[in-house]
């Protein structure tokens, strides 16, 4: 680029403003392609953070399962239902709910940026569907004994979701075809 042409981007962007020149640049644009021009631009994110988030949204859900699957193992292991409240243990029921149902609606839609369809996010969404589908059939709020054994299917079921979305990844990388195409 010339110094000219440097001088007339320079003055394009002083004189429209930044909101109308994005407007103008992202007309059109889908919100992974968007994501896409601000990585190979270079400017405002790092490439190894957007990397590392990518990471984090396909290795999370498999550590939340894993997570939940352990909350629903100790309190099998109790005779005491969960819905019995003490002020002093409101922050750990708020961990257990935020790292169940937040969470895992937080990835799902950060998830969308990096195009991580049918490995990560269908079994994301299932979980969600599944966990709430349990709740409401039990009509309560809290995790009772009942819902063990239902909670506990939902999350093998799951695992199995996202085992075969690594072993997908792994065997699509390695230039066989992609375990989806030959079913």
């Amino acid at each position: 680029m010339t110094k000219e042409e440097e001088d007339e981007v320079h003055r394009l962007v002083q004189s429209v403003g930044v909101v109308q020149l994005s407007r103008v640049m992202f007309k059109d644009m889908d919100v992974s392609e968007m994501i896409n021009v601000i990585i190979l631009a270079g400017r405002g994110y790092s490439v190894k953070l957007l990397t590392w988030f990518k990471y984090y949204c396909e290795v999370m859900p498999l550590f939340i399962m894993l997570f939940h699957i352990a909350c629903m193992v100790t309190f099998a292991s109790h005779e005491k239902e969960m819905c019995v409240w003490f002020k002093e243990n409101w922050v750990s029921a708020a961990f257990i709910y935020f790292s169940v149902y937040i969470h895992p609606l937080v990835l799902i839609l950060a998830s969308r940026f990096f195009w991580l369809c049918y490995r990560w996010r269908i079994p994301m969404i299932i979980y969600l569907f599944g966990i709430n589908a349990i709740h409401i059939v039990y009509w309560n709020v809290f995790t009772t004994n009942e819902m063990v054994e239902a909670n506990v299917v939902i999350l093998v079921m799951t695992i199995i979701f996202y085992v075969y979305g690594f072993a997908d990844k792994y065997f699509s990388g390695k230039g066989c075809q992609s375990l989806i195409s030959r079913l």
